[in-house]
């Protein structure tokens, strides 16, 4: 996904507020809120825009999980990386599956990824692009004289990834590593940026960065403590980087006098055609952010110093740059104006916009308002604003709550819109604006709460890759999450009522009362696999949904959910897992029942071995017999011809296999 800009990220908003609650609370002051959140994650929801439970599903109740991270898991639901108070400053990681639940095989209060006596500090995660997930983390000495960047790589189901070290891969080197953050190279390893100290005795830093492999190994070409990027002895700040879409990666910095630099490095660490070894100058103005752009270029985002109030921006510019550093042609010299409204602004969030652009956010003190208000805009790739969104922004948030509203972060609704989250006075807010700029249908114009609860703090969102968001926020010791959905069919009405398994197939169901005629596609995944597609089915005139699968692996576990289409990105059902037992002996009888002449016997079969289905008369003897043992394991419907000589009454089906013999009766009538 995009890196965000460093800067004020979190900070409070330019004008005073009312303190927060400490979120570092005693767990045990706070056992019996853990004991409620544990428990309300079995109660089902559907609401008009959450799929998840009423004030959101909990994700970890190991006291104040703050500083949260979130990445998608490319099937609807979500990792989320959080620091706990376990030993110290721990991190954790949860991943709640497309429904809102805590996946399988993972511990109901997440996985502790790092614990120590001296501290952890959790920097950023991101998809590994095979189902897992990769985090990366500072590690203090007790000491505080040194620092190490320490970067893991788990799968889907809670497990490291072959090759990565229990506790993590730790980057050692002299001195200390500040803020990693972390970029995947599309094979299951990962880029990582930091500022290091090593070279200074000031406090300053330069800019090092690092490949590893999916296995957990260094990439060719990389020293084992990483390699410097910017220019030697110009102190840098605040390193972000990207992927670039094709194995290498962007990063970008602050450098000497607050100007934007950065570099295009290859999988080796060798630097792109077109930059400049040390960095190359981007902009003239302060670094805000980096976002790829889906061609093997990225956009920049820089702001102009506010000289009123310090630590704000005034101005606002995106630029788009080509994978060589040059100006994306189009596009103006300077980078297109964003925002250029009086008064300060800050906090600033950027997303892709799904379909080739750029959003963005940020709070924002402009007149006549009496507190900040939250802001949105849409740039679209070839260097326009985005029709419908306004000039300096959309307004997002309410003006007349005379609160303050800040800390703001975006994610796209893959069909050019965004879902923007923010904080506000002690609670926090939601809001989808569609790829016109305009509020999304259905929702309120100025967004929904994430609960009804008191103290939603740190919220943080991310796409849910399907059409909607998910959120995640701490209140108190309890880390909560709710996904929001767009109108139309959503999956919260749109779900699996049946599935029925067999040794030979999965009979599944889906319902929705105004789903007739609506055309879906069956997807189905294992364990060990991604989401294929298996069938194209269709709603009948009564709402169902229905489709037989027949290629499954008898004792395998086999996921299933259902994509549709509702005037904009396919959206899914929430995923249901089912195990196709086993084969075995079955004799489920005959249909018709009674019969004539001609009847049907529904039967299973252990294996491939001999086996003979017989119909017996009631004193015994055998009326016909039939091998059967040739059609395989598994479920099969056999046809029998009783001829026209067989006399009415009541006969015996025998099935024979294996030294075991199963019987079922049939009647026959004339």
């Amino acid at each position: 996904m995009v890196a965000v800009a460093g800067g004020c990220g979190e900070s409070p908003p330019i004008a005073s507020l009312r303190s927060a609650d400490s979120p570092d609370m005693a767990c045990s002051k706070h056992l019996a809120l853990c004991l409620a959140a544990l428990l309300a994650a079995v109660v089902p929801l559907s609401t008009a825009h959450a799929q998840w439970r009423p004030n959101g599903a909990p994700f970890s109740s190991s006291c104040s999980p703050n500083n949260l991270r979130l990445a998608p898991d490319g099937a609807g639901g979500a990792f989320i990386a959080s620091r706990g108070f376990i030993t110290a400053d721990d991190v954790m990681l949860q991943h709640l599956t497309s429904d809102g639940y805590v996946a399988p095989g993972w511990p109901i209060n997440g996985l502790l990824l790092a614990a120590s006596s001296d501290g952890e500090q959790l920097s950023a995660v991101t998809q590994d692009g095979f189902g897992g997930v990769l985090v990366t983390w500072q590690h203090f000495a007790s000491s505080l004289d040194s620092i190490d960047v320490v970067v893991q790589r788990v799968r889907a189901d809670g497990t490291v990834a072959p090759g990565w070290p229990a506790s993590g891969l730790r980057i050692r080197a002299p001195d200390r590593q500040n803020e990693p953050q972390i970029a995947p190279d599309g094979s299951g390893g990962a880029f990582v940026v930091w500022g290091d100290q090593r070279n200074y005795a000031t406090g300053d830093e330069d800019v090092y960065a690092l490949h590893l492999l999916g296995d957990g190994t260094l990439a060719p070409g990389w020293p084992s403590t990483g390699a410097m990027m910017n220019a030697p002895q110009v102190p840098t700040s605040g390193a972000v980087i990207i992927t670039d879409d094709t194995g290498g990666a962007f990063i970008e910095w602050a450098q000497v006098g607050a100007v934007t630099y950065g570099v295009h490095i290859r999988s080796d660490g060798s630097l792109a055609s077109g930059w400049a070894p040390g960095g190359s100058l981007l902009s003239t103005l302060v670094p805000r952010g980096l976002v790829r752009d889906g061609s093997g270029g990225m956009y920049l985002w820089t702001a102009v110093p506010n000289s009123t109030y310090l630590g704000s921006e005034a101005t606002y510019y995106v630029q788009r740059l080509t994978g060589s550093g040059a100006v994306t042609p189009g596009w103006p010299a300077g980078g297109l104006l964003v925002c250029s409204a009086p008064g300060p602004r800050n906090a600033t969030s950027a997303e892709t916009d799904g379909s080739g652009g750029m959003l963005m956010t940020w709070y924002d003190g402009r007149p006549p308002y009496t507190a900040t208000e939250i802001f949105a805009t849409r740039v679209l790739g070839n260097g326009t604003r985005a029709p419908g969104w306004a000039l300096n922004g959309t307004l997002v948030s309410d003006p007349s709550n005379s609160v303050f509203e800040f800390a703001p972060y975006i994610a796209p609704d893959e069909s050019g819109g965004a879902y923007i989250v923010w904080y506000q006075d002690g609670t926090s807010a939601v809001q989808h604006l569609a790829a016109s700029g305009q509020v999304a249908a259905g929702w309120p114009p100025y967004g929904i709460g994430l609960s009804s609860s008191p103290g939603q703090l740190y919220p943080r969102i991310t796409s849910d890759e399907q059409g909607g968001a998910i959120v995640a926020w701490e209140e108190g010791p309890v880390g909560y999450a709710q996904r929001y959905v767009t109108d139309g069919v959503t999956a919260a009405q749109l779900s699996l009522v049946s599935a029925l398994a067999n040794a030979d197939r999965v009979h599944l169901d889906w319902f929705y009362s105004g789903a007739t005629g609506l055309a879906a596609t069956s997807y189905r995944r294992t364990e060990l696999t991604d989401w294929i597609s298996i069938a194209q089915i269709t709603a009948d005139g009564t709402g169902h949904l229905r489709y037989d699968d027949t290629h499954v692996t008898p004792g395998t576990r086999y996921a299933y959910r259902l994509g549709y289409r509702d005037g904009g990105a396919e959206q899914f059902t929430a995923e249901t897992w089912v195990e196709v037992p086993a084969p075995k002996l079955a004799l489920e009888g005959a249909l018709p029942n009674p019969a004539v002449r001609l009847v049907n016997v529904s039967l299973s079969l252990a294996d491939g071995s001999p086996a003979t289905l017989s119909v017996l008369d009631v004193a015994g003897r055998a009326v016909m017999s039939r091998e059967v043992g040739s059609l395989g394991a598994g479920h099969h419907t056999v046809p029998l011809d009783l001829g026209p000589a067989a006399a009415p009454g009541v006969y015996w089906l025998r099935l024979t296999q294996g030294g075991r013999a199963l019987l079922a009766r049939a009647a026959v009538i004339r």
